[in-house]
């Protein structure tokens, strides 16, 4: 063939990818289209088999763009709805009277609480990217395979890929809370600064004016404050206390003599869990280096247990990960040993042991049946056992997640194995 006809081929098969990625066509056309496309490049690859054909490298290449058009073509942007008010642009503002709803077509949905407003600023088949301007808001994220949710509050960003939880931000003070009921997400702070890791259970406090970040065990206390009145400021420069830091015992008032003797104020040192909760984690890997790894494994409180097993898997340290676990599992009854079999599983099912996984799932379930990471440990047994053993041994369990957790984040994970999706 000569390079003019070369030429004309191939601006036919170009005009018809063109063609078939064309938004007013439908499904049914697209599908027509790529087909007839696909059997011309076929039919071509065959001749130019024969005569070999010095534009042969082109087809392939063809073939796999206009069915990229084609299948990207149904990868919509989420759309959304807001029940309760007047729909503003990408505004959503909450009458002072009433909180309302935000529903988007993958079913996550957001509902502010009477008086906030935000700003969903972007969407995408993913996700979306939702600016909370002031007020708070209860978030429900359906997870999906792909999916990426960001919200943000000022300079507090939190990286969600399918969870519940409840924020509140403070434009005035500029402080944020955040209280996670199930899931996980990642919140990266003022300058940069984390990204933190808060699990199902745990609380969040964040001042952008004091450039701190608190992570603490969400109990009654820290809801409390956050149901009632707003707490006075902090004092500048005062230290960032984790919320189940023992109190010290109150100090006399001072010596009115002048002959009475002053004491320098003792230097204070952040603890393990302080730093985690500024991203620093490499600092406590080698804190527990320096003090001797079998040392700290065998006499470090479990607060510090927990903070290093954190600090090393976002260090890519695994195994002082497990170690840390583990001795938690070996020296603490109660909630810290239950947790941390529920964080082995999560440890070894990201290694890919999916075998060991579901029994540290298993132990957890046992231990906690009510317990915080009840949802996640039944969620990740579930995935554990359909990946090992096929749909159908996963069923009873995605039937029990569908009955105790019907508005879970794992909820479409349990449908897809029953066949509901």
């Amino acid at each position: 063939m000569s390079e003019p006809q070369t030429d004309n081929e191939l601006e036919r098969l170009a005009a018809l990818a063109r063609r078939s990625s064309a938004p007013d066509l439908g499904d049914t056309g697209r599908r027509l289209l790529r087909a007839s496309l696909l059997a011309r490049v076929d039919s071509e690859l065959a001749r130019a088999a024969d005569s070999r054909r010095p534009w042969l490298w082109a087809l392939p290449a063809l073939a796999a763009g206009v069915a990229l058009a084609v299948w990207g073509s149904h990868a919509r942007s989420l759309s959304y709805e807001v029940r309760g008010a007047a729909r503003d642009g990408a505004y959503v503002r909450a009458p002072s009277d009433h909180a309302v709803t935000v529903e988007f077509s993958d079913q996550t949905s957001v509902l502010c609480a009477a008086g906030s407003r935000l700003r969903v600023e972007q969407t995408d088949p993913r996700g979306a990217r939702v600016l909370v301007e002031r007020g708070g808001a209860d978030v429900h994220v359906v997870h999906r395979s792909n999916s990426a949710w960001t919200f943000v509050a000022g300079p507090f960003e939190v990286l969600v890929t399918g969870t519940r939880f409840g924020l509140d931000w403070d434009p005035v003070r500029e402080t944020f809370e955040l209280n996670l009921l199930e899931g996980s997400v990642e919140i990266r702070g003022p300058k940069g600064s984390g990204p933190v890791a808060v699990r199902a259970g745990q609380h969040f406090h964040g001042d952008a004016l004091e450039h701190s970040m608190v992570v603490s065990d969400a109990n009654g206390t820290a809801r409390a404050a956050l149901a009632g009145a707003a707490a006075p400021p902090s004092e500048p420069n005062s230290a960032v206390v984790p919320a189940d830091a023992v109190a010290e015992p109150p100090t006399a008032a001072p010596d009115s003599r002048s002959d009475a003797p002053t004491r320098p104020e003792p230097a204070k040192t952040e603890s393990w869990q302080q730093r985690i909760t500024r991203g620093q984690f490499a600092s406590i890997v080698a804190d527990a280096e320096q003090r001797g790894v079998p040392s700290c494994l065998s006499a470090c409180s479990a607060a510090d247990l927990r903070a290093l097993s954190d600090a090393a898997r976002y260090t890519g340290r695994a195994e002082l990960a497990e170690q840390s676990l583990l001795a938690l599992r070996k020296r603490f009854a109660g909630s810290a040993g239950h947790d941390a079999a529920f964080s082995l599983g999560r440890l070894e099912e990201h290694r890919g042991a999916l075998g060991v996984a579901q029994s540290w799932y298993d132990t957890y379930l046992r231990e906690a049946p009510n317990g915080a990471f009840a949802a996640e440990a039944l969620a990740g047994k579930m995935r554990a056992v359909s990946s090992l053993q096929g749909k159908p041994a996963a069923a009873p369990l995605a039937r029990d997640y569908l009955s105790r957790f019907p508005k879970g984040v794992h909820v479409n994970t349990a449908r897809e194995i029953l066949g509901e999706n």
